[in-house]
């Protein structure tokens, strides 16, 4: 079985969740800003308590790496490498639009033939729409 620590703050978004083979054990997110310094840990104690494991029971640690906010993704780098470096555990990192397009691929059903577009809010750089062309 593996267990799974995902940190994202690429965004305004802070998200902490622990997955267990692939399927969403718990998680928290804030959507209020940046205050990801603020949340990061205590979001962390969280999910770890409520899915009942210990940071060294953890079989990784997976982390956004951008394109976003430099500040946040410094934040999420710095305490996802100091978390496995201290439980000697893996730091698996994705870019996040990777992570977007997964995400739409498997809403939409995508094959090869389709094309997306995201469009994103100028001001709080939220998604406001995924459009599917054939």
């Amino acid at each position: 079985m593996s267990k799974i620590l995902n940190i994202e703050t690429s965004t305004t978004v802070c998200s902490v969740s622990i997955s267990e083979n692939g399927a969403c054990k718990c998680f928290r997110e804030n959507f209020n800003g940046n205050n990801h310094s603020e949340l990061i840990g205590v979001f962390t104690q969280e999910v770890l308590a409520e899915a009942g494991l210990e940071p060294q029971d953890l079989d990784a640690v997976a982390l956004s790496i951008g394109p976003g906010s430099y500040t946040g993704l410094r934040i999420g780098t710095s305490f996802a490498k100091g978390l496995c470096y201290g439980t000697d555990i893996p730091l698996i990192t994705i870019p996040t639009l990777k992570i977007i397009a997964q995400n739409a691929k498997e809403k939409y059903n995508a094959q090869p033939k389709y094309l997306f577009f995201l469009c994103f809010s100028p001001c709080n750089r939220h998604i406001l729409n995924i459009c599917c062309h054939f």
